[in-house]
């Protein structure tokens, strides 16, 4: 039996051209007819998703007014102090959660 350069690049190909489930029919219930386009999501939906979550500002300085106002008030006149404060108060808020796992979980 010799293989064709197109069927031996994809050994399923040969076999699911002729099958049923490749064509929308019996074992899926129609699950894949349509065309590639409408059976494939892009993951890239999902990234776009969370990548704009994750774009989202939890504590805005540019929005003026609030109970953190003050707050906003020292990021915008010292950004980069701001910044290594966060960055501390990540850190520590991070360790004080590992020891307080260890203390639970032993």
């Amino acid at each position: 039996m010799t293989m064709s350069p197109r069927s031996f690049a994809s050994p399923t190909a040969a076999r699911s051209r002729s099958s049923p489930t490749a064509r929308g029919g019996a074992g899926l219930g129609g699950a894949l007819s349509g065309s590639p386009a409408e059976r494939f999501v892009s993951p890239a939906v999902g990234v776009k998703e969370l990548d704009a979550f994750l774009d989202t500002p939890i504590l805005d300085p540019n929005e003026r007014g609030g109970p953190l106002e003050p707050l906003k008030a020292f990021v915008r006149s010292e950004p980069e102090t701001a910044q290594v404060a966060a960055s501390v108060l990540a850190l520590t808020f991070f360790f004080v959660l590992a020891r307080g796992l260890v203390a639970v979980l032993g």
